[in-house]
């Protein structure tokens, strides 16, 4: 599943084109119509839920996009080794990863907000003013809130250094410089008639494509781990959008 395929997602989108095109439900149209002070509340409470689930939705196709681009096949620039352009590649793909993945809590916790209409501003709205208050607490969202705070964490310590102290973010040690190959480079080259600084890229960039392939599915499983634990988070917000929805009317 994905997060527009919840029943949430696709409750809401569908009690909005009941009043309205469904072309008008971008995410720029949305903010546009928000800014209309004539909206009924019940408008005003489905928008703001919809323009939110849109918000987590993109947030997992961009690091789908990100996953992507780190996939493409790259020719090194000259002078610079096969191994090298590769590592280059996953670390500057990884900062923009980490970035984009540790905003996931800040979007979900902001969907909280507007789906149980607790009245946070955007600026008062974070992890810690939801986990203690009694409505979250009241809908059991407050565990599920719990894991997306455990599962962003070392990506928020790297944004924040990275944004704050200008530190970069580094990819986890296991996929960061190309291991050491124990073998005979000498007396392949040798046995084979070829260069050995030749052989020696060869076998070093093998080894890098090697890992960036492993890389690529240990951010996948990432994604997927807390992309569940979203959906898992939509199911309980349903109910509770229903119910207040039931009340503006």
């Amino acid at each position: 599943m994905s997060i527009s395929g919840t029943r949430l997602y696709r409750r809401i989108k569908k009690d909005l084109i009941e009043v309205m095109p469904a072309e008008d439900l971008t995410t720029t149209k949305i903010r546009q119509k928000l800014k209309d002070e004539s909206l009924t509340p019940l408008l005003k409470y489905q928008l703001s839920s919809f323009l939110w689930c849109k918000s987590c939705a993109l947030t997992f196709t961009r690091l789908k996009r990100i996953r992507e681009m780190l996939n493409r096949s790259l020719y090194p620039s000259k002078g610079e080794s096969k191994s090298k352009r590769i590592q280059n590649w996953m670390a500057y793909n990884y900062q923009i990863y980490s970035v984009v993945f540790q905003s996931i809590l800040e979007v979900t916790t902001l969907l909280t907000n507007e789906v149980l209409d607790l009245g946070y501003s955007k600026r008062q709205c974070s992890y810690e003013s939801l986990k203690e208050n009694r409505r979250v607490k009241a809908s059991g969202i407050s565990p599920v809130l719990k894991q997306l705070y455990d599962d962003t964490l070392k990506h928020r310590v790297s944004k924040n250094e990275f944004v704050h102290q200008g530190k970069s973010i580094s990819i986890p040690r296991e996929y960061k410089s190309t291991k050491k190959i124990e073998i005979d480079i000498s007396t392949l080259t040798q046995e084979i008639s070829a260069d050995e600084t030749e052989i020696r890229e060869l076998f070093e960039g093998f080894v890098a494509a090697n890992q960036k392939r492993r890389f690529i599915g240990y951010l996948e499983n990432e994604c997927n781990s807390i992309e569940s634990k979203v959906e898992k988070l939509f199911d309980k917000l349903l109910p509770q959008y229903i119910k207040i929805q039931a009340f503006y009317k």
